[in-house]
């Protein structure tokens, strides 16, 4: 599939071309007028706090957006404003939601990684990721549309294909990568090497979610899901998770790594979520008992990559 810059790239964004573009613009304004703050450590982040013309200008946006610096370079803007203010009494940026803001510089900092020269380092830190997403996906799905338990194992396969294909920008793999795929893929479902095969012949690249959505029917063989769209699967998905922008945020999860990394940082980290249907995927035994390495791998990765 096309590999998902940004959030802005994603299916369920593609609509906000315009306003992105206006956005971004003002973002290069405020960056040139220096209005824009640099975390400590963080070479390509800016943050958005408002206090100043330029910044206030800038219209607010909820994911973080890819711009270009002064020398043309890629900067990556978080407009931090939605979970604090800029209070000129004490001439500085007050959080207000802590939680929310730890989420979206984490973000920002995956977005970053995945940007840049170990992008790829998403794919292998850990298995979790893809195990969570495979259950979340075809167990929100199976509830929704009462799927038997062979096809929701058909339908966890082809989510772990799908989950998958966001790493690469071909459109089929080769032999030995569909054969180290498919292994991966039967460890975390634990499905057979035949069942896997079996879907995979049928896709080994899921292009984004409306191919998913195309695929899920011809793999289970379920006509319940003839008519399932992205439209749905946002709606079946957006009640998995709470929070600022919490459907949105969901919405672009489902075909952007980084994003989908750092609500399970959260889920695993933040006693917010705790009842969220993420957060319960979370607690289950073996994705409990790897959730330690897992946070201490996505934590190594981004201190490493600064």
């Amino acid at each position: 599939m096309t590999v998902f810059k940004t959030a802005y790239d994603t299916t369920i964004c593609q609509g906000f071309v315009n306003t992105v573009h206006k956005t971004a613009q003002a973002l290069q304004v405020a960056e040139i007028n220096g209005s824009l703050v640099t975390p400590p450590n963080q070479s390509a982040i800016r943050y958005v706090q408002g206090g100043t013309p330029a910044a206030d200008a800038i219209p607010a946006f909820a994911h973080p957006m890819l711009f270009k610096g002064q020398g043309g370079q890629d900067l990556i803007g978080v407009d931090l404003r939605a979970v604090g203010r800029w209070d000129p009494h004490q001439n500085q940026f007050v959080v207000r939601n802590a939680i929310e803001y730890a989420l979206l510089t984490r973000r920002a900092q995956l977005t970053e990684v995945w940007l840049g020269v170990s992008g790829t380092t998403l794919k292998s830190l850990s298995n979790l990721p893809v195990t969570i997403f495979s259950s979340w996906l075809s167990e929100s799905i199976a509830r929704r549309f009462a799927l038997d338990a062979r096809e929701q194992l058909d339908l966890a396969i082809l989510a772990a294909v799908f989950y998958n294909s966001q790493f690469t920008d071909e459109k089929i793999l080769t032999d030995d990568e569909k054969n180290r795929t498919a292994g991966q893929i039967a460890r975390i479902t634990r499905a057979s090497a035949e069942d896997v095969f079996k879907v995979m012949d049928h896709v080994s690249v899921v292009q984004d979610l409306k191919g998913f959505c195309a695929m899920a029917m011809d793999v289970t063989g379920s006509v319940r899901l003839k008519d399932l769209n992205a439209g749905l699967v946002y709606e079946i998905l957006g009640g998995t998770w709470w929070g600022l922008n919490a459907r949105e945020v969901i919405a672009v999860a489902v075909e952007h790594p980084p994003t989908w990394i750092s609500v399970l940082l959260a889920a695993y980290n933040e006693r917010t979520f705790k009842n969220s249907g993420i957060t319960k995927i979370t607690e289950r035994p073996s994705n409990k008992d790897n959730g330690g390495n897992f946070l201490r791998s996505v934590l190594n990765l981004v201190d490493s990559a600064v």
